[in-house]
């Protein structure tokens, strides 16, 4: 995709993803966020960063942002709601300075314990600030108990109340857009979210070789945290019922989180043909790329509705996913074209499609190049360029108006 020039407007991203004080005063943040702010510096030479200071430990290594172009403004710390509900009036006073100093305001509508862009939106759109909103997940969205839909009602129609004040929203599936963005409709984007850069998109002989050397056996990743809402239980259920079927499957669970103990029970379980592996974690490397390839497919059974970036990982090592059929894997995941999709939280769904792809081979060799041609158009930086060239169209709209308006009103004086 052709660069397009920097936007020289000084722009402001507040969010709920925090930073750890260095003891040099410079920050660090977790790789994968360092590196999406590097790309965010591509295109934009005046940036700050409005983020909470964390307190306690990193979850592992930190990129120090002291070499990077932007400035930091330190929030208070997040550590609990009741801490974010006394802290407003701080956080407020300083998001206002902060906003008052940018030309462009970016923020989010998830987050914890209070979404920053709760707070980021309304004071944008009091200071007369150019309004950007990024939709990525609605994790309230997946709510059991009485407390928790409670919850999902407040989020649900403060996120809506935050993309009605945008002057462009980007959203990473259809259905964020059509049932958050109730008015302007033209404002709101779709953009999937990626990870992956050029340089780990296989190329077609390296595709052919990873392919080859696959194992006879049928074997599937699931990458991601061991919890209810990423279907995990759904997924120990469908492999329980195909260990009754006979039909020969390892399946490697890469991540941790509170369902582990009831992962190690099942796989301790399996007999017959049906294998259960808990590989732990792997940094999200050339060795996680490398591991990737390795699998027939990737397991997606997410029971929330948002688009996982993983997907695309998969798809640039030429491995189609098997996933819910849920309305943000839908809108990355093409049924028998780049995966198969199965009913949400149903585990004879989950087998049924495994078994299929068990039986067909060819099926997902064909499906895992389809998937492979996607990820070419899908990196990471071409996220941002996409992103970018959006921001910088809607940019010269809102002035020009303000130009034709000023314009107007001489005429009629």
């Amino acid at each position: 995709m052709n660069e397009i020039a920097p936007i020289p407007e000084h722009y402001l991203l507040v969010t709920n993803l925090p930073v750890w004080p260095g003891a040099d005063g410079s920050h660090g943040v977790v790789p994968l966020w360092a590196k999406d702010l590097a790309e965010h510096l591509v295109y934009l030479p005046h940036f700050a960063l409005a983020a909470p200071v964390a307190t306690g430990g990193s979850p592992g290594p930190l990129e120090s942002l002291s070499g990077l172009p932007l400035r930091v403004i330190a929030l208070g710390p997040q550590r609990s709601l009741l801490r974010a509900v006394a802290t407003v009036p701080r956080t407020f006073w300083r998001l206002w300075k902060a906003i008052g100093a940018a030309e462009v305001v970016h923020c989010g509508i998830a987050g914890w314990p209070i979404p920053m862009g709760w707070l980021a939106a309304p004071i944008a759109r009091l200071r007369g600030k150019f309004l950007v909103i990024v939709v990525e997940s609605a994790p309230w969205r997946v709510a059991s108990t009485r407390k928790e839909k409670i919850r999902a009602a407040v989020f649900e129609r403060m996120a809506r109340w935050c993309v009605g004040m945008a002057d462009i929203a980007f959203f990473t599936q259809k259905e964020y857009r059509d049932s958050m963005l109730l008015r302007r409709y033209e404002r709101g984007h779709i953009i999937h979210a990626s990870w992956i850069d050029a340089a780990k998109v296989l190329i077609q002989e390296q595709a052919h070789a990873a392919w080859r050397e696959k194992p006879s056996n049928l074997r599937l990743l699931f990458a991601g945290r061991l919890t209810e809402p990423k279907g995990v239980s759904i997924l120990l259920r469908s492999m329980e019922e195909l260990s009754q079927q006979g039909t020969a499957i390892t399946l490697d669970l890469l991540g941790e989180g509170p369902l582990l103990a009831e992962c190690e029970k099942v796989a301790n379980r399996m007999g017959g043909h049906v294998k259960i592996r808990l590989l732990g974690t792997l940094p999200y490397d050339q060795r996680f790329f490398e591991a990737m390839r390795s699998y027939h497919a990737l397991i997606v059974p997410s029971l929330g509705d948002e688009q996982p970036r993983i997907v695309y990982d998969a798809y640039s090592q030429a491995v189609p996913v098997i996933a819910s059929d849920t309305a943000g894997l839908r809108d990355c995941v093409e049924d028998r074209v780049t995966g198969l999709l199965a009913a949400r939280g149903d585990s004879t769904a989950l087998a049924q499609a495994i078994s299929l792809a068990e039986k067909d081979r060819e099926m997902l060799k064909t499906m895992g190049f389809s998937a492979l041609q996607r990820a070419r158009d899908m990196t990471h930086a071409t996220m941002h360029r996409r992103r970018a060239a959006l921001l910088r169209e809607a940019l010269d709209a809102r002035q020009f108006k303000g130009r034709h308006s000023t314009c107007g009103k001489s005429v009629a004086e």
